[in-house]
């Protein structure tokens, strides 16, 4: 396995979903198939290390963090998950600073230090698991929720046709179109799924979010046009 953006392995996850009688030859066939991410960043995994150390000894963890605006924070926080959704990868953890379940990059952690110091939040399962399930990547406090409105035309219509977005969406399919809402809790990561489809996506709402995303287009615009 050379790339480490596959590892950790949900065994669990892969053996559940595998309920399909194998192959003697299945070792043969792996070299038939193969695996492209669609964005990647690289992660120290000596990052990875100290995480899942810090998860499996139920020890806190000190980070130093750089959010959007390139304002680094320190945060005293006790992880709980990491996820890889489209290559990126983020920590659930309890954030003393928040006192709240929030969601970091963990590419954006650009410090970090080890403490001896037990978790004061017992993370229940149950809990974790309703915010891993009703997440769109980044998204985790339904409290703070925007609903979009998305619209797909040309090409786009067949590729995003019976795409899960998330477990609440709403979808209305034409021949010309197809329009799509569900709530998120932050802009960044949707916007770069809209722009990705370029002139056959379009932000119909709310107001705030379609705002972004022209001033996105008028920013790319003025830098290369």
């Amino acid at each position: 396995m050379n790339n480490h953006f596959l590892f950790p392995f949900d065994s669990h996850q892969i053996r559940d979903s595998l309920n399909l009688p194998l192959s003697d030859n299945i070792m043969e066939l792996t070299g038939h198939i193969s695996y492209e991410m669609s964005e990647e960043k690289v992660i120290d995994p000596n990052l990875f290390h100290d995480l899942m150390e810090s998860i499996n000894e139920s020890h806190q963890i000190r980070i130093k963090y750089r959010n959007l605006k390139g304002l680094t924070q320190t945060r005293m926080i006790e992880p709980s998950h990491l996820r890889n959704s489209d290559g990126q990868w983020y920590l659930f953890a309890w954030c003393h600073f928040r006192e709240e379940l929030r969601v970091f990059h963990v590419s954006r952690i650009i410090r970090w230090s080890c403490t001896d110091m037990s978790f004061e939040k017992e993370m229940k399962s149950d809990e974790l698991a309703i915010s891993l399930n009703s997440s769109f990547g980044i998204m985790l406090n339904k409290k703070n929720c925007q609903t979009v409105f998305l619209r797909f035309t040309g090409k786009a219509i067949s590729l995003v046709k019976g795409k899960i977005w998330h477990e609440e969406q709403s979808v209305e399919v034409t021949e010309e179109k197809v329009d799509i809402s569900f709530p998120v809790e932050s802009y960044e990561e949707i916007l770069r799924v809209v722009l990705s489809y370029h002139v056959e996506a379009e932000v119909l709402g709310p107001p705030e979010f379609r705002k972004i995303w022209q001033y996105k287009i008028q920013e790319m615009a003025g830098k290369f046009i």
